[in-house]
């Protein structure tokens, strides 16, 4: 019992809480080496000559496998394609998978005829050591969750799910790298990707893959890399045009103007209000949720207290989804505080004292909103979730904790509402939020109908705009917003850079 309770909290910290990275920098990263690779320096000495620089981190791995950091993690896509890969609208394009057939629990997928930068052949053993590596790995352990196995069927390869689903392309995003090449943080893999790794374990770089075609006509033929080890020099190394591209995911809770392009990257990261159903009478009560949500601005979250850099949604999938338009779904219904006062109404709670509170059982409705002390931006979402409550006649106060005494008083359900935000894999799974036992499962009642009409819709039972239907109605959760990240890159890349969650470099072969 207590190991299980320490893995929950292990969980919860990674699901609530979002740790302060950006693609320059990592927590891991030793301030000592910067001595060694100066700032400005790169590591193959070609950002002179008409290539642009990438940055890395030379205390972490740049084995995908192995890496530690979002740093080093989302330059794997730069020398290692994937099975599949997601766009901003979520939706899977195959790149080595000619094709995946979904069947229950099994996903057959068929590759198509690539090579790996060596020339040999991309096979199905190759994805599944692949796999292997994957699924223990810090970067795609949790995008893996569902996927038991892979194993080797002739050509193809066949992954074992735990649960059905009907969106497991999205998850099959791990780089695919030679069978033997990547068996430790030491190993220097052999992708298919656009770019090869080359040089030594002090000087790192990329050249370009000739055998992947979109490689071979790549504008840039080496991207050099330079070690920040200083997450404070990374907005400065960029404008000085010591680099050539940062991605910061904007999880520290604040945003530094840069002085260069900057763009919006949709992450899947989802805000949302965390409500104590299960413990809180009042909060019990359909109804009340209903008004809570109704009540709430989102928009004004997303563009003030998030500054724009997020998207408002009532809904518990990112609103840039395809699957929401492809199945007619709204997924932010009208801020609405007159339907707010409408449902409490319906619901019979309408009496106040003489300050305006709303009375419930003849007592004050009073909520402890519990919010984590170091994110600016989910503080200043807590405010506001407290002042536009407050309009319908709720006396809601703001407890900002530190991290610690916020996990603790999430687990023992010492809150009313709290504000989090979780990850969630780009297959849309909300079981960390709705299973029991799951990374975000709090405050909720098991028998809350959202519950079995996800797992309806997971098995394909009902569609998505019924079990949306059905989600709006029992709220579990409150969802606020997706958060964004930004990407910006320096005067020396001229066109248009394209740059997603699932690949910071989508288009890179393109830049010039």
């Amino acid at each position: 019992m207590k190991k299980t309770k320490i893995l929950l909290a292990f969980l919860l910290i990674i699901a609530l809480l979002a740790g302060t990275f950006s693609a320059c920098s990592d927590a891991e990263t030793d301030p000592s080496e910067e001595a060694e690779v100066q700032e400005g320096q790169s590591s193959s000495g070609t950002s002179s000559n008409g290539e642009i620089t990438l940055c890395y981190s030379k205390s972490d791995s740049l084995n995908p496998f192995f890496s530690q950091g979002i740093t080093n993690q989302m330059l794997a896509y730069v020398f290692c394609d994937p099975l599949f890969k997601v766009d901003n609208t979520f939706t899977p394009a195959a790149v080595i998978a000619e094709s995946a057939e979904i069947n229950d629990k099994r996903v057959t997928v068929t590759l198509k005829s690539v090579k790996f930068s060596d020339g040999s052949s991309v096979s199905a053993s190759d994805v599944k050591y692949s796999f292997d590596l994957a699924k223990k790995s810090t970067a795609y352990s949790s995008t893996l969750s569902n996927v038991a196995s892979a194993s080797v069927s002739g050509s193809k390869v066949v992954f074992t799910l735990t649960q059905p689903d009907k969106y497991a392309e999205s998850v099959l995003t791990f780089p695919i790298v030679k069978s033997g090449t990547a068996d430790d943080k030491d190993s220097k893999p052999v992708g298919s990707g656009r770019y090869k790794l080359e040089g030594t374990d002090q000087n790192p770089f990329f050249s370009v893959n000739t055998n992947n075609s979109a490689g071979a006509s790549a504008h840039f033929k080496t991207l050099a890399l330079i070690n920040l080890p200083d997450s404070d020099a990374l907005i400065n190394s960029l404008q000085i045009g010591n680099t050539d591209f940062i991605f910061d995911d904007l999880s520290s809770g604040s945003y530094k103007r840069i002085n260069a392009t900057v763009k919006e990257v949709s992450l899947n990261n989802m805000v949302f209000l965390g409500v104590n159903s299960s413990l809180n009478e009042f909060l019990e009560i359909d109804a009340v949720r209903q008004a809570i949500s109704a009540a709430i601005d989102r928009s004004a979250i997303a563009t003030t207290a998030y500054q724009g850099h997020g998207v408002a949604c009532a809904l518990p999938f990112h609103p840039s989804w395809k699957e929401l338009s492809a199945a007619s779904v709204n997924p932010l219904p009208d801020y609405d505080k007159t339907e707010a006062e409408t449902i409490l109404k319906e619901a019979g709670l309408t009496e106040k004292n003489n300050k305006g509170i709303l009375l419930y059982d003849k007592k004050p409705v009073t909520l402890k909103l519990i919010v984590n002390e170091n994110n600016s931006f989910r503080n200043e979402a807590a405010a506001l979730v407290s002042q536009q409550l407050e309009k319908i006649g709720f006396d809601v106060t703001v407890s900002v904790l530190s991290n610690a005494n916020y996990l603790a008083a999430i687990e023992k359900g010492q809150y009313d509402l709290y504000l989090g935000e979780i990850k969630l894999s780009d297959n849309m799974d909300l079981n960390p939020l709705l299973k029991k036992g799951g990374a975000a499962f709090y405050g909720v009642k098991t028998d809350n109908a959202a519950i079995s009409a996800y797992e309806s819709f997971r098995s394909s039972e009902t569609t998505l705009a019924q079990f949306c239907d059905t989600f709006s109605s029992s709220l579990p959760f409150i969802p606020l917003c997706f958060r964004n990240g930004v990407c910006a890159y320096s005067g020396d890349i001229s066109s248009e850079v394209i740059s997603y969650d699932s690949d910071k470099f989508y288009n890179i072969e393109q830049w010039s």
